[in-house]
């Protein structure tokens, strides 16, 4: 029984400092209860328009890289003429697919980082100019 007194003791110790500190840094509860609707709105609302914005951001830029990376820098000739006509479609689909990959990541990034802080502003959409 003696030594159930000791850990309690020593739990104590470790909890109650800790106390006021998690107490001062937090917003009051009201506060909390009331903006959480509006945070999960700003959320959800983020995620539905960020992500296509991140989106049409993103695929553009991929199928333009994708290209540059292996288009034939030889146009000159009928060899890289033909390489670069084989090359256009399946360069402009994967381009395309790693598009829509980043743009859902970066849309969903970008929700889930600014919805609690600043909600409904252009970064939550994937607005920002960058």
């Amino acid at each position: 029984m003696r030594k159930h007194k000791y850990v309690l003791a020593a739990l104590a110790l470790c909890v109650i400092p800790q106390t006021p500190v998690l107490a001062a840094d937090s917003e009051p509860a009201i506060e909390a209860a009331v903006k959480f609707p509006m945070r999960l709105t700003a959320l959800a609302t983020g995620l539905a328009f960020g992500i296509p914005v991140s989106t049409m951001k993103e695929v553009p830029e991929n199928i333009v890289s994708v290209i540059n990376d292996t288009w034939s820098k030889d146009e000159g000739t009928v060899a890289g003429a033909l390489a670069n006509s084989l090359v256009l479609m399946p360069a402009t689909v994967i381009g395309g697919a790693m598009g829509v990959a980043r743009g859902i990541e970066k849309g969903t990034v970008n929700a889930f980082e600014n919805f609690y802080h600043r909600p409904f502003s252009p970064e939550s959409f994937s607005v920002q100019l960058n």
